[in-house]
Parts: C-alpha cells; structure tokens; sequence
C-alpha cells in the first residue's frame, strides 16, 4: 500500500517542523513548502523552495507533488506575512505591502484551497481529505493596537474561505474536512506569545484522524485539544 501524501505550506521553526515531525511519525510522504527550500528529497520527503508571495507557486507545488508522488489527502496552510503598521495610522501602509502580504494570507490560499477540492476528489474513497489553515483570532478581534492591519485582513479573508469549502463539502456530501485553527489561553484569550508548535501538531493530528468533531472555525488549547469560546468581539 501506498503511503499517503501530506503538503505543508510554510514549513520552518515552530508550528511547521512540529507538524513534520508528526506527520512523518504518521508515516506519510510530506512535501515542505518554504522560501528557502531544504536539503532532503528522497522517496518519503520533498523539501520545495517557494514564495508564497506569488499565489501561482501554490500550483506549482501540487504539480511537483502530483508529479512525483501523487495526489495529497492532508494539506496544512502556515503561511503568513505582515508589514506592521502604525495603529493610530493603519491605511499609512504602502498597497505595495498590502498586496504583497494579501498574496500570502489570502490569496495563495484561495489557490491551495482550490487545488486540496481537485486532489480531494481524486483520492482513494477509503481516506478523508484534510485541509487545515493556521489561524489566530485576527478573524474575531482586530487587536487594534498592536498594527496588525495586513495580516488580519489576511486571517479574516482566510477564514471565510475556509468556511465557504466547509460549507461546500457539508451541501455535496462530500467526505472532506476544512478548518481554520486559533490556539487559545486556557480562558479564551488570543495567544500573543507562546504559540506552541507541539500543541498544534497534536490538534492538527486529532483532525486528521477524525477523532475531533470540530466546527470549521477552530479554537483549542494546549493539552486539551477543542474548546468553544464565546466570540472575542
């Protein structure tokens, strides 16, 4: 049997080499998407230099993955871009930065999204697609000081997308899981500092394996996996 085929948008430090790991102890083929790429290609890993500043390379990975192995049952998006800004003064950003950071945190997911539906459609019946956007709250409250105008008008637009294949997958009756993951404080509150890859790992695992019955919009907690919060705003 064929091992199956995980994609990871945004690989690196934290969220993206902890997803690897478990997604390799899984014992999945993982193609790794970063701008600077990796040494290790061989039949369980491809390590791809992209940017995801040019949407268009989004298509270009799944071709290389379809081309070399086949067509991927788990898709993780971790990739993301800010310009910060002045919160007094948001609009003072150039649209230069703001497209260039819209491409990464929308647009090129926009793409994925497209690509996950096609590959989805195409594996075997016995499996379930997987789609998982890392998120934060910037979808529910806009932490207006801290200048973050770029980025969560990207988390924002994502998260409607996300929502939208959800719902999509739900109406077609199709076997296909969607979400946009926010880890939180044990009370709700935005995790600002100490994001933590292994519980991320941990909780995209749960979604994998379909053992967590999660809406598409996704709040969790180290440790202790999905929990519902009332809305930041």
């Amino acid at each position: 049997m064929s091992k199956p085929i995980a994609i990871l948008l945004g690989a690196g430090k934290g969220v993206g080499a902890s997803v690897t790991q478990m997604l390799q102890g899984k014992g999945y083929r993982v193609a790794s998407v970063s701008r600077s790429g990796g040494q290790t290609n061989d039949q369980n890993t491809l390590s791809l230099a992209y940017d995801l500043s040019t949407p268009t390379n989004v298509s270009a990975v799944f071709k290389k993955v379809r081309d070399a192995w086949g067509e991927p049952s788990v898709i993780v998006y971790n990739g993301a871009a800010l310009h910060p800004t002045n919160y007094k003064k948001p609009f003072d950003v150039s649209l230069e930065h703001f497209e260039q950071d819209l491409a990464v945190n929308t647009t090129a997911v926009f793409i994925a999204l497209k690509e996950a539906v096609t590959s989805f459609s195409k594996i075997s019946s016995s499996a379930t697609g997987t789609f998982v956007f890392v998120g934060n709250c910037l979808n529910e409250a806009p932490l207006a000081d801290k200048g973050l105008l770029t980025l969560g008008t990207g988390k924002s637009a994502a998260a409607f997308l996300v929502s939208s294949a959800a719902n999509a997958a739900a109406a077609n009756e199709k076997d296909s899981r969607f979400y946009y993951i926010d880890q939180r404080t044990e009370q709700g509150d935005p995790m600002l500092k100490g994001v933590d890859g292994a519980a991320h790992a941990e909780f995209i695992e749960e979604l994998i394996d379909g053992k967590a019955n999660v809406p598409a919009l996704a709040t969790f907690v180290k440790d202790q996996g999905y929990k519902s919060f009332p809305r930041l705003t």
